[in-house]
């Protein structure tokens, strides 16, 4: 399971590869500069966010997809919660530099390094860090021609551990709130994992207790 979670947020994505996308154009120069510094600005005024994602898993071994259901909430500086709500109750809830794997009773099932390092890449990604700098990856943004409202952001990886795994990762971001609302990872495995984020709500009061994991 753990792997599928690595690069979950990218609180900031539907075509996967090296080549560009159609009614997408490549951004470079000043026209990248300025989205990069957008998505940076905007992130930063975020004390809160709180939405519904849909989780839709492809194999290449099985005709039926999975799909899973949950709510994601973060809270500014670095405190998540990632729960599954269907077909199976957890949670991972990150806080304090620390990560913890919750059951459908709330009892704390794993603490490891990997949930940790998945906690601070996802906050990376709200915070738009991972999307502007990020040693990981090669990134690259598109604008669509067509709907000038789209960013289409792909990331391929550098690190040969990471390359191993995932042939590229690809986040839509809406320029109406510069967040991102579609997710998908394509692994070299020939699986995929695509991840909708619906109902985003920013800024809203979120009570620290969420993050508790007591």
């Amino acid at each position: 399971m753990n792997k599928y979670f690595l690069f979950l947020i990218l609180a900031a994505i539907s075509f996967v590869g090296v080549s560009q996308p159609k009614d997408f154009k490549l951004l470079t120069g000043t026209a990248r500069t300025e989205i990069e510094k957008k998505i940076v600005d905007n992130a930063k005024k975020i004390t809160s966010l709180q939405c519904k994602f849909e989780q839709e898993k492809t194999s290449v071994l099985l005709t039926e997809k999975a799909i899973s259901k949950g709510v994601l909430t973060y809270k500014s500086p670095a405190s998540l919660r990632w729960e599954y709500t269907e077909p199976s109750k957890y949670v991972m809830i990150f806080t304090d530099g620390n990560a913890y794997l919750k059951d459908e009773n709330g009892t704390v099932v794993n603490t490891n390094k990997m949930l940790k390092q998945l906690g601070n890449f996802i906050v990376s990604a709200i915070n738009g860090k991972s999307l502007t700098d990020n040693g990981n990856f090669q990134i690259e943004y598109y604008e669509n021609e067509r709907n000038k409202q789209i960013i289409w952001v792909k990331l391929v990886p550098i690190p040969k551990r990471l390359k191993e795994m995932y042939s590229a990762i690809q986040i839509k971001i809406s320029t109406t709130d510069y967040l991102a609302f579609e997710i998908v990872m394509e692994e070299k495995s020939g699986d995929s994992m695509k991840i909708i984020l619906l109902d985003k709500k920013i800024n809203d009061d979120i009570p620290n207790s969420l993050f508790s994991t007591n």
